[in-house]
């Protein structure tokens, strides 16, 4: 799951972007500490937030 997030500065009528960024979401099994698939119930609480 990625994320895209932009930081704008609005001045009056004109908008100048800041910066972009980009954050990469995984999961980790708690006890092999290896990756793993999100679980439904938190990509979904994720999705609809």
């Amino acid at each position: 799951m990625q994320f895209v997030q932009e930081a704008w500065r609005i001045n009056g009528t004109q908008a100048e972007l800041l910066t972009t960024g980009e954050i990469k979401v995984g999961c980790v099994d708690a006890k092999m500490f290896r990756p793993c698939v999100i679980p439904d119930e938190v990509s979904m609480k994720i999705k609809t937030a």
